[in-house]
């Protein structure tokens, strides 16, 4: 027969090794906080280049990328964003239309 005070050590034992052990569990990374227009842009830079690298097939500076896109579409305003975006998707070519769009006529 199973003494009963050594099985309430035991869990007992195993309940502190488990509350010891928690603080070295690795913890999941917070979720990223992202506005309305960080969405967008995600959007924009995702499709421009799955199209760069099939154009141009050559490596680039993502972080640079980003920049350029941000600072072309700096002007736009948010609500106008959703708007750009469609029309650029369901246009044949999207990099044609965004560039395009975005040119400064003189």
């Amino acid at each position: 027969m199973i003494n009963n005070q050594s099985l309430d050590k035991e869990i007992y034992a195993g309940d502190m090794m488990s509350t010891y052990l928690d603080k070295y569990k690795v913890k999941e990374a917070p979720k990223e906080k992202r506005n309305e227009r960080q969405i967008y842009l995600m959007d924009f830079i995702q499709i421009l280049e799955k199209e760069y690298k099939a154009f141009k097939g050559k490596k680039y500076n993502r972080k640079a990328f980003e920049k350029m896109i941000a600072l072309k579409l700096g002007h736009v305003k948010t609500e106008d964003l959703y708007a750009f975006y469609e029309k650029c998707r369901k246009a044949s070519h999207f990099g044609k239309c965004f560039w395009g769009s975005l040119k400064v006529k003189k």
